[in-house]
């Protein structure tokens, strides 16, 4: 008898488990009622999660999360957590305004707020040549050291394969403080996020930064690259990032979604060399 009590509830709390298999909703501003976009939609300390598309609208596999809480976040609204249990078909879950941030910017890939007034003085890894390719996860955010203290940041460039025609990826820009260890912190210099796609005709990005006329702090700071995906909220294969050895002076850390940082030379090669994301950045003369 105890058997088949114990058997009854293993099956039962199994179902409860596995049960809510996906969730979905609307993300709004609490304030005006309307759709918040690329809004962030993640499973606590987990890395599974996200965006919002262009109507606030989401889904997400939940299955074996069991009634872990949801964490919504969006740049200049107070984040909200909701439990799995708790969702309903098309949830909608309202984010109030943080009246201590500023709003979102989105930019296209052709920027044209740049400061033409001024040269730059640009700085990338020696050795050019394409080593090793990955296809980073949507919601990987790559940290990478900018240590030009005093300085004007200027532009970033980012090598990848050319995309076909697909939908386009987009990608995150944010502006992370740095510790006293060295390593990248989740406190933002900007509060505010920049948004840019990749453009299918070319095997780089370059994003000019300039107009931002933001001085680089004296022990630096981390430039993270998110990736999100395209519209149809996956991230096209065709985005393949360059990677090449591990060089004096350059530093790359990865993290997904809200988890803690990475560093990328616990990632190592066949011939025990460090990974590095491939960049070049710039100062303003």
């Amino acid at each position: 008898m105890r058997f088949f009590i114990l058997n009854l509830f293993l099956f039962c709390l199994n179902i409860c488990i596995y049960s809510q298999h996906q969730i979905s909703g609307q993300v709004l501003n609490d304030d005006t009622k309307k759709p918040l976009i690329y809004c962030t939609v993640q499973v606590e300390n987990k890395s599974k999660g996200t965006y919002t598309n262009e109507s606030g609208l989401f889904k997400l596999e939940t299955t074996g999360y069991g009634n872990q809480k949801i964490i919504f976040s969006h740049v200049g609204f107070v984040n909200d957590t909701i439990k799995i249990s708790d969702f309903k078909e098309k949830t909608a879950i309202y984010l109030k305004p943080d009246i201590n941030q500023l709003g979102e910017v989105v930019i296209n890939s052709i920027n044209k707020n740049k400061n033409n007034d001024r040269k730059q003085n640009w700085f990338w890894n020696r050795n050019r040549e394409r080593k090793y390719m990955v296809t980073p996860a949507k919601g990987t955010t790559y940290g990478i050291l900018i240590d030009k203290p005093n300085e004007i940041f200027g532009s970033f460039e980012l090598y990848y394969l050319k995309q076909k025609n697909q939908p386009l990826n987009k990608i995150r820009i944010h502006f992370y403080k740095r510790a006293e260890n060295g390593e990248p912190t989740k406190e933002k210099f900007f509060k505010k996020d920049l948004i840019f796609e990749l453009p299918y005709k070319s095997k780089e990005l370059r994003i000019d930064l300039s107009y931002l006329n933001f001085k680089i702090p004296k022990n630096g700071f981390y430039l993270g690259i998110e990736f999100m995906g395209s519209r149809t909220n996956k991230l096209n294969s065709e985005t393949t990032i360059f990677y090449t050895d591990d060089l004096k002076g350059y530093r790359t850390y990865i993290k997904t979604w809200g988890n803690d940082w990475l560093n990328t030379s616990k990632y190592t090669s066949r011939r025990s060399k460090y990974y590095n994301l491939k960049y070049s950045y710039s100062i303003l003369k």
